[in-house]
């Protein structure tokens, strides 16, 4: 099967990318020595001071040294270690052809947008060389079709710039419409690639009626903010960004479109203009807005659902790809815009990333009494103009304070509990932590 499969150009062109990137970027010295040396040296210590080492075949510590970087005196071993990798090395490359595999797409999403919101469309692209074009093709309604040039700049909800990952947005529609699409690749060579193979994605545009989004999430949290239970886990966070409060009891959150009722949201409301944090962490006992799901950070789908009468229907959702630890996609404005990489936020309005990185500026600023009782001690490690937002386990704002030097007392007048603080400075935010009060 192997030997037919390997008589289809495309798949021995495929094979043969995919082994040689095998070989040159994990089979390579500067990925395997470190390891094997640090075996040796874990091991020597132990093995010149051992009696027994040496009655099997009377090998001494100082041939276990040689094994790994020396030729051996042993026929049964012509090679050391490293030198075996070397020369493995270089025959394998020389063993494989020259061909040009066509780029691969996979992992091509776009967001469920409602009308008049702007439509997003990513795709992961590999290929021996960055493409020379990727491109959305697609077609609204019965119009002809266009296709569009998608970028690798990071700006375009594709993760880092030059990473693989192309996006593109393109202008919100005015009506409830369907969109065919396919993403294609071409390479310098001329070869090209098709995804889907065969006939096109399709999204369709509603105009949906409750005016909630999810409006910023994080899938891998390991250290911007903890929950109730001093836990680091993943997070979403809920937008109402229409004029009216929405009642939540018999709404529905999901991971899988095919659920739609997966976990039901409690008997709360949000408000007008109002954030809620929800806990996706698969432990529902440590509280009412802690999911019974986890979010995947190799990528998925999250999405809100409608009541039971009317149909479940979707009223807002997104599928997203591989995310970064402590990175947060958010939607730029909040509510109705794709989203993007931004400042985690959580509980909060999204802010974009700045564009002169995508790391998040952090200060270690120390916070005493904590956990504790009364007023708390804010000490930064330099001068600054600050702002701290005080918020509650459901993302509800509760407190502001600016101040502006390295040093702040702030009184919280707040019952026991625990509570988020986070602090900006110049509307980037430079500090996340917990506040525990008894």
């Amino acid at each position: 099967l192997f030997e037919r499969l390997l008589q289809v150009p495309d798949y021995r062109a495929r094979y043969t990318y995919y082994l040689r990137r095998a070989i040159t970027e994990y089979f390579s010295p500067e990925r395997l020595f470190p390891p094997l040396d640090a075996v040796r040296d874990m091991l020597y210590p132990y093995i010149q001071y051992d009696t027994y080492y040496g009655n099997s075949y009377g090998f001494t510590a100082e041939d276990f040294l040689k094994a790994f970087d020396q030729a051996t005196d042993y026929p049964h071993a012509p090679y050391s270690l490293k030198s075996f990798i070397h020369a493995r090395r270089a025959s394998a490359l020389q063993q494989l052809e020259q061909l040009n595999p066509a780029p691969y797409l996979y992992g091509a999403r776009s967001n469920s947008p409602r009308v008049g919101e702007e439509l997003a469309f990513q795709v992961q692209v590999q290929d021996d060389e960055p493409p020379a074009e990727v491109l959305l093709c697609y077609r609204i309604s019965a119009q002809p079709e266009n296709c569009v040039p998608m970028q690798d700049s990071g700006n375009f909800g594709d993760g880092e710039a030059n990473d693989g990952q192309y996006g593109l947005f393109l202008p919100a529609l005015s009506a409830e419409q369907s969109i065919n699409w396919y993403m294609r690749a071409i390479d310098n060579a001329g070869a090209t690639s098709r995804l889907p193979a065969c006939g096109d994605f399709q999204t369709n545009l509603t105009a949906g009626s409750l005016t909630l989004a999810i409006n910023e999430f994080m899938a891998s949290n390991d250290a911007t903010i903890a929950d109730e239970a001093g836990e680091f886990d993943d997070w979403l966070e809920i937008h109402n960004y229409g004029p009216d409060p929405i009642d939540l009891l018999g709404l529905y959150l999901s991971d899988n479109p095919d659920l739609p009722t997966k976990w039901p949201f409690p008997e709360i409301s949000i408000g007008a203009g109002e954030f809620l944090l929800i806990w996706a962490d698969d432990d529902e006992e440590q509280g009412v807005l802690h999911t019974n799901f986890k979010l995947d950070a190799d990528g998925e789908f999250i999405g809100i659902f409608n009541t039971d009468e009317n149909g479940n229907a979707l009223i807002d959702g997104t599928e997203f790809g591989i995310q970064q630890t402590d990175t947060a996609l958010g939607r730029i404005p909040d509510g109705t815009g794709a989203f993007r990489s931004v400042t985690p936020t959580p509980g909060a309005s999204n802010r974009p990333v700045s564009v002169r990185g995508l790391q998040v500026t952090r200060l270690p600023f120390k916070l005493y009494p904590n956990p504790g009782p009364g007023p708390l001690q804010l000490e930064a490690p330099r001068t600054g103009r600050f702002r701290a937002y005080i918020s509650d386990g459901m993302g509800q704002q509760l407190a502001t304070y600016q101040w502006q030097g390295a040093h702040q007392t702030i009184d919280l007048k707040l019952p026991a509990g625990i509570y988020f603080l986070r602090i900006e400075e110049e509307d980037q935010t430079v500090f996340v932590g917990k506040v525990v009060r008894w």
